[in-house]
This record gives C-alpha cells, structure tokens and sequence, in this order.
C-alpha cells in the first residue's frame, strides 16, 4: 500500500479515484451476477426454458450486455432470489 493509498483509506476515500465514501459503501459487498446457464441449472430448467421464460416476461429480471444476437445475458444473484421467493411458485 503506498502513502497516498492509506492517507485516502484514512479519510474515507476510495484509493481509485478518490472519492470519499462513507462507512456503509465501503461495508457493502459487490453485486454477484450470474450467466443464463448457471441460473437455468439453479432452477433445473434447460437453457432453452429460460431464454423463453426471458422473451415471455415470465422469469427473473435478465439484464442484457450489448445488442442484437450476440448480447450476454446476465442475472443478479438477488433478483434470481427474490424472484424465487415472490414469484417462482405462481403458475
């Protein structure tokens, strides 16, 4: 850690750009995300199941990276949760 580094980490600061932070933001862990073929094995539905539930409106809330075809779909960890609690046993 260099002396810059600790005097930021000191005030609060976050050491990549400076900016100051407060205690909560710097407690709060990072987002997890999921790709389409880790959530459909959680759900122990095929692939296919999912990208239909997906088109439908139907599954946990995707979020696409870039456009057309060739876009990544991924999912939060705690969307594909709280979609399981509220929503994934109504049929």
């Amino acid at each position: 850690m260099t002396a810059a580094m600790f005097r930021l980490d000191l005030i609060g600061a976050d050491a990549g750009t400076g900016n100051v932070v407060t205690g909560d933001e710097r407690k709060r862990p990072l987002p997890v995300f999921l790709e389409s073929v880790e959530v459909a094995e959680m759900l122990r539905i095929s692939d296919r199941t999912l990208e239909n539930w997906r088109m439908a409106k139907r599954g946990p809330n995707a979020i696409r990276l870039g456009k057309g075809g060739r876009a990544k779909v991924i999912y939060s960890l705690d969307e594909v949760l709280r979609w399981l609690k509220e929503d994934g046993n109504r049929d």
